[in-house]
């Protein structure tokens, strides 16, 4: 599909047939709320000698620090005699996944001993230390309803209420209600929504004022803002931050060239939220240097970011999935991260996302204790599993035989 008509998130099915016309049939699924169902017993329908064997759906996925990625959110297939297995599904998967230069493909199971029987099959490393927190639609909105509780000016400033009532009219204007009902979400909706969100919590952010966590230096005046392409620089020093802090700062296989690249154009592999230090002076710092030092904390300059794309699940629609919030240390505990966090949450909500998604390691009981803070749940049971780029490449194709 063309740039023009592309839904976002853009997923694809793949239908494995029995038909002699057609083994292997590919498309891309539009919209992430058609009724596909109806669109499996339609092909079934028309073509009376066909029956579908297989299902895998599938869509395109954003590491900070591996690039563009598979996420396979489904593998069905049926246990009839004649059947499409696993394993064929599963190797066209990864012949697709190195067609477009994917370096990961991430295919999670609900349970432990299914996810232990994949990975001895297949050769599929299981992140087990990695957890997945989600808040449903109806979380996020507790959450939203929150602000007052954590925002001590929010409830008695009358020109935050002022400017936050005119943040909701540029939504209502440019976006309107009718995103719940409007099957496609185009690039400018993702744009004017993620703007009118950040305007309407700035005036909070702004009062948020920070200092060097020794107590030096002026305070400061932040605020949130769309990433742009200059910022590609600046959040791959953030990424190497955190890659740092979850001490695997070896398995970063990009740069701000790739963030350039892949975050431009039309379809953009993903979005971001980044938080910026006030004026015009910009002291960016240095790649090489540690994230955390006095280097790139000037006025201009980037010091916060929540990164994130959209996925899509078949049985829970449209979500949007955050693969990365980091606040460089001196600005930590200010409420930074509680309202990146509640920018995201109200981003996916305006875009109709029945989901708010992220993961956290095991071992990081401070960030697992903040999202708990804020109403996410650990999706117990939901075991992650991953092709790297060294295994897709040894992964061995099974052979036709006729």
């Amino acid at each position: 599909p063309t740039a023009s008509t592309c839904s976002h998130p853009l997923h694809f099915y793949i239908l494995f047939e029995s038909s002699s016309a057609s083994d292997e049939r590919a498309g891309a699924g539009g919209d992430d709320n058609d009724n596909d169902d109806d669109d499996y017993a339609n092909t079934s329908k028309n073509n009376s000698e066909s029956v579908v064997k297989g299902v895998a759906m599938w869509y395109f996925g954003y590491s900070t620090w591996q690039g563009k990625v598979m996420n396979v959110d489904t593998i069905l297939t049926t246990k009839n005699e004649g059947t499409i297995n696993e394993k064929i599904v599963l190797d066209v998967l990864v012949k697709i996944a190195k067609c477009f230069s994917l370096r990961r493909i991430v295919y999670q199971i609900q349970g432990g001993k299914e996810a232990e029987l994949f990975k001895e099959k297949y050769g599929a490393d299981l992140l087990g230390e990695w957890l997945t927190l989600a808040m449903r639609r109806d979380q996020m909105t507790s959450f939203l309803n929150t602000q007052s509780t954590w925002d001590p000016v929010f409830s008695r400033s009358e020109d935050i209420a002022k400017d936050a009532t005119n943040s909701n009219s540029i939504i209502d204007v440019k976006r309107g209600s009718n995103v719940s009902k409007e099957k496609n979400i185009d690039l400018a909706m993702i744009k004017c929504v993620i703007d009118a969100v950040v305007s309407k919590i700035n005036p909070s952010v702004k009062r948020r004022k920070s200092c060097c966590s020794d107590g030096d230096g002026p305070l400061s005046s932040l605020k949130l803002r769309r990433a742009e392409e200059k910022d590609s620089e600046p959040i791959f020093n953030l990424v190497r931050g955190l890659a740092l802090y979850e001490k695997a700062l070896d398995e970063v296989h990009v740069d701000e060239r790739v963030y350039q690249l892949d975050g431009g154009g039309d379809n953009p592999m993903y979005h971001c939220i980044v938080l910026e230090v006030e004026g015009d002076s910009v002291t960016r710092g240095d790649a090489d240097a540690d994230v955390d030092d006095e280097a790139g904390t000037g006025a201009g300059a980037v010091v916060g970011m929540g990164f994130f794309y959209f996925g899509c699940s078949m049985i829970g629609g449209r979500f949007l999935y955050l693969e990365d919030l980091f606040i460089k240390k001196e600005y930590r505990g200010n409420g930074y991260g509680k309202a990146i966090m509640y920018a995201l949450a109200e981003i996916a909500r305006d875009l109709n996302c029945q989901n708010f998604v992220w993961q956290a390691l095991d071992w990081n009981t401070p960030a697992l204790n903040f999202y708990k803070s804020i109403g996410a749940e650990v999706c117990d049971g939901l075991i992650t599993l991953r092709f790297d780029h060294e295994r897709m490449q040894n992964y061995r194709i099974m052979e036709v035989v006729d």
